[in-house]
């Protein structure tokens, strides 16, 4: 069974910069990738609805300085 997901990141940026976003499955699927524009302040990023299998899934953020940011997501 599959679940429509949609995943809400909260970054914070000090200036105006890229992040590239992924979202990968615990058997190493790439579920979702995409370039995101970060300005300065608290930047809300909506990643769009997906089936995404139930899981363990593992959220990628690495900004265009080379900052990188993982977070995993268990869905139920």
């Amino acid at each position: 069974m599959c679940l429509i997901v949609i995943f809400r990141i909260q970054v914070q940026s000090a200036s105006q910069e890229n992040a590239m976003i992924s979202v990968v499955s615990a058997s190493g699927s790439r579920l979702y990738t995409g370039k995101h524009s970060l300005n300065p302040g608290s930047n809300m990023i909506v990643i769009p609805a997906g089936s995404y299998p139930k899981g363990l899934q593992v959220v990628t953020l690495q900004r265009s300085g080379g900052e990188l940011k993982r977070e995993k997501i268990l869905l139920r």
